[in-house]
């Protein structure tokens, strides 16, 4: 009977723990605060500790002054960085209309001549229920969203290997033949890198042998 009860309250009592802890590594997730630069729309430059908050569709920066926490948009924001003692760099931020009509928080990743490699990072939330009574529980699921910005076209596009080949349409079974020899997978940041690079370049060649 005592072991019966005691089974019965881990079940009836589960949920609201597991919610807690999935509460808390949220929280936790959402509450990374950096020392960076913000530089505002109106012209200011400052120095602040802030935390990026990338559950809004836009992106929000959370920060502090003192014993104070503001918030600020990508209607106030010109560019936000920060080093990144995790990936060992400085990441770099810029509101960017990557579909039509709005603008977002985008990172930029690395620029060539030709392209700017850009990441968004979303993070969703689901709900399933668990328990006897059918609770429902919070999850959340991160996914980074990259795009290729086109500067000669003045274009976004996603970055997949269609995309990729939209953009080099002129040198499509060059730049096919050297992904394939170099083994280079398009979901790698520093093989696209390689691939962005490698493309300027033969650009670069082919200006010189013109003149």
């Amino acid at each position: 009977m005592k072991y019966n009860i005691l089974f019965f309250l881990l079940v009836l009592f589960s949920p609201f723990l597991f919610a807690q802890k999935t509460s808390e590594k949220l929280n936790h997730k959402l509450d990374k605060w950096y020392n960076g630069n913000i530089q505002l729309k109106n012209g200011q430059n400052i120095n602040r500790t802030f935390a990026y908050n990338p559950m809004t569709t836009e992106g929000l920066l959370k920060v502090k002054e003192g014993n104070k926490v503001s918030t600020l948009t990508v209607h106030h924001v010109k560019k936000f960085s920060f080093y990144d003692s995790l990936e060992f760099r400085t990441r770099d931020f810029y509101p960017m209309a990557v579909k039509p009509g709005r603008e977002l928080f985008i990172e930029l990743i690395h620029e060539s001549n030709k392209f700017l490699l850009l990441c968004r990072e979303t993070v969703s939330i689901s709900h399933f229920s668990y328990g006897y009574y059918r609770h429902a529980l919070p999850t959340t699921k991160n996914q980074l969203l990259k795009y290729l910005y086109y500067k000669e076209k003045d274009e976004f596009v996603n970055m997949s290997k269609e995309g990729l080949f939209y953009c080099m349409e002129n040198r499509k079974k060059l730049m096919k033949k050297y992904i394939k020899s170099k083994n280079l997978n398009l979901k790698n940041n520093d093989d696209i890198i390689l691939v962005l690079n490698y493309y300027d370049k033969l650009e670069i060649i082919d200006l010189q042998d013109n003149n």
